[in-house]
């Protein structure tokens, strides 16, 4: 009898071990377990086997492969965070606030004072500017209601005169953290790192903001030599090459990060330096023109790693004049209330979106005027528009998911626009690159001397047009 019974309780063990597995592969053969996969919030690249892999290491490569394909792995994430989540609530809403006010406590600025002792008047200038100011936090603050108010547009003829430049020393609607003193680094997830102010980043990034990943002279020789390359080809073509670096949001907006050192003299800057001294290629990285237009509101979203519709339009600006356009005056454009944004950072912490504070999207009514029709739309592969712009020649970006914002506007600047998602670059893609005017690509800080994305597009152009 006991043998029958220790029988069939290790019958019951490995039915238990088995049925996930089981469950799994019924639900993948019926589509289901990638949508469940979806819902619970990852969105990744599953590790593949490495080529060149050898019995020496076989094993290990095999269980990364695994591990990455566990049965209902995101699931058991999402109730993990969830957890992690209600166990630290008390620490995060009681402890750790009287532990932040306690690190910070004397150190808060005293207001100017007079001779007499009496606090600095304000002047006109800046009572309106502190005004308007206090507009936009009401107005941003509306974004976690069902209908969130979008901050209303600048016209030259509301700002002082000698406040009427393109990129001003001062603008109205930028927003300083509530509290400027020390914050600890607090990691919701993995690969999520607390903000100020409801603001959260990647630790992705963090390399490049500490500038622990600066390259080496080899490393920048070897990107400008690609580029250099390239140029010459695109140059036998007819083709002219444009290449556009965005900063990470944790470089657009250091001032919600928590109290880390931030690099002087970042690996982006580097290399950017470098092209300028070393290559006749047309490199640009963009960050002195998305810090200044921080002063007409937020350009990227508080809960996902990318920049929005203001964000995107600034950029446009900056790509209008690295191509001899006229740049975008952001004062005279009338945000709209866009979609509301299901945030990849909020994904990443698995914790439910209603944890967050809702996102829209920031829509402008750009060139209204100009009709477009799509042509193809596949949004992982690529993209192609024909419009009635004036200007009739083809323009090829090929980027990252940042170049996603940028379309509602890129394509109403020239008569034919392609967009390709980097990751997919092949042969295929030829025609697309030979019909170009114009090839520009797209790239966010990260890419550069993190996942080195940035050095792999150039290669596969270089295999593809070469």
């Amino acid at each position: 009898m006991k043998k029958k019974r220790a029988a069939r309780h290790i019958r019951i063990f490995y039915l238990l071990i088995l049925a996930p597995a089981i469950l799994w592969a019924v639900l993948s053969v019926s589509g289901a377990a990638e949508k469940l996969d979806y819902a619970t919030g990852e969105k990744r690249n599953k590790h593949k086997i490495a080529e060149g892999t050898t019995l020496a290491n076989l094993t290990e490569e095999l269980e990364l492969c695994y591990n990455d394909r566990v049965p209902f792995r995101s699931l058991l994430l999402t109730v993990n965070s969830s957890l992690n989540y209600a166990l630290e609530l008390p620490y995060k809403k009681g402890i750790e606030p009287a532990l932040i006010a306690l690190a910070n406590a004397g150190t808060k600025k005293e207001e100017p004072k007079t001779a007499e002792g009496t606090a600095e008047p304000v002047s006109g200038q800046e009572e309106a500017q502190s005004a308007a100011a206090e507009a936009s936090e009401a107005t941003e603050g509306n974004e976690a209601s069902s209908a969130p108010a979008v901050t209303p547009a600048v016209t030259p003829e509301a700002l002082p005169e000698e406040e009427t430049a393109l990129w001003d020393a001062e603008g109205p609607y930028y927003e300083e953290p509530s509290d400027a003193g020390y914050y600890p680094y607090i990691e919701l997830a993995p690969e999520v790192i607390q903000g100020r102010d409801g603001w959260i980043f990647t630790s992705e990034a963090l390399a490049d903001y500490l500038g622990s990943n600066l390259p080496s002279e080899e490393d920048m020789a070897e990107f400008a030599g690609r580029m250099d390359r390239l140029a010459a080809i695109c140059a036998e073509k007819g083709i002219e090459l444009h290449y556009v670096a965005v900063p990470n949001k944790s470089t657009a907006y250091p001032e919600y990060m928590p109290s880390l050192d931030k690099a002087d003299y970042t690996a982006l800057q580097q290399l950017e330096d470098y092209m300028h001294a070393h290559s006749a290629a047309d490199f640009q990285y963009i960050d002195a023109e998305i810090l200044a237009a921080k002063r007409y509101g937020r350009l990227y979203f508080l809960t996902d790693t990318h920049w929005n519709g203001r964000g995107a339009m600034a950029g446009l600006s900056a790509i209008h004049r690295i191509l001899g356009l006229e740049e975008i005056d952001l004062r005279t454009l009338v945000p709209e209330q866009g979609a509301e944004q299901s945030c990849d950072l909020v994904w990443y912490t698995g914790l439910p979106a209603s944890s967050f504070t809702p996102e829209y999207n920031v829509d402008f009514s750009y060139k209204s005027d100009v009709p477009v029709n799509m042509v193809q739309g596949q949004t992982d592969t690529v993209d192609e528009f024909v419009s009635g712009a004036p200007d009739g020649r083809t323009l090829v970006l090929v980027g990252d998911s940042y170049r996603h914002n940028l379309m509602p506007y890129l394509i109403k600047d020239f008569a034919h626009v392609y967009f390709i998602n980097e990751k997919i670059l092949s042969a295929e893609h030829l025609d697309i690159l030979n019909s170009a005017d114009i090839l520009l690509i797209e790239g966010v800080e990260r890419n550069f001397f993190l996942n080195f994305e940035a050095q792999k597009v150039l290669s596969d152009l270089l295999g593809i047009l070469g």
